[in-house]
């Protein structure tokens, strides 16, 4: 089997491996011991970035290319998906998104990173909520916002071009 480039990797909740890659299958699942179990994804995602598996097992995808961020099940079945395919949008979701997170409550939080430099959030039925940020090095500016987490009622951001991480309290963002 040969692999394209590969841009982000993930367990689900019985140890299996998920390894998001840019050719198909873009979706690759592996067992704990390297086996390859499934792989799953043709001809649906353009440029995989950010993969996120929340401890329900829900598979989300950035879709970098498509301007999309999609939930899947484990099986690879859709189950949803934001931003309008092959449309990029300036300063609303999305416009090369780079990468993602979900909270404990399943609010979601993505780093549109690339073109529109803000950090969207949305409910666990992908309704949004707020956006935030905007180009630049001050508090709350970013410069292509590259990687996103979300822990203890907290979002930590990756601003990739100002060098630093940025950290929010996840309340002031709902």
């Amino acid at each position: 089997m040969s692999w394209g480039n590969t841009s982000h990797v993930a367990t689900d909740s019985s140890g299996n491996v998920y390894v998001y890659q840019r050719q198909d299958p873009p979706i690759l699942i592996f067992g704990r011991e390297g086996q390859l179990l499934h792989s799953w994804g043709n001809y649906q995602l353009m440029d995989a970035h950010g993969l996120f598996i929340t401890s329900n097992d829900e598979v989300f995808v950035c879709d970098r290319d498509a301007h999309q961020v999609v939930k899947y099940d484990l099986q690879g079945n859709v189950l949803l998906k934001i931003g309008r395919r092959d449309k990029p949008a300036l300063q609303k979701p999305f416009n090369h998104p780079a990468d993602i997170a979900v909270s404990s409550d399943g609010d979601i939080f993505v780093a549109d990173g690339y073109a529109n430099s803000c950090i969207h959030h949305f409910s666990s039925k992908g309704m949004h909520i707020k956006t935030w940020g905007s180009w630049g090095s001050d508090p709350g500016q970013f410069i292509t916002p590259h990687g996103i987490w979300v822990a203890d009622d907290r979002v930590y951001v990756c601003d990739r071009e100002n060098n630093r991480v940025q950290i929010f309290e996840q309340m002031e963002h709902t």
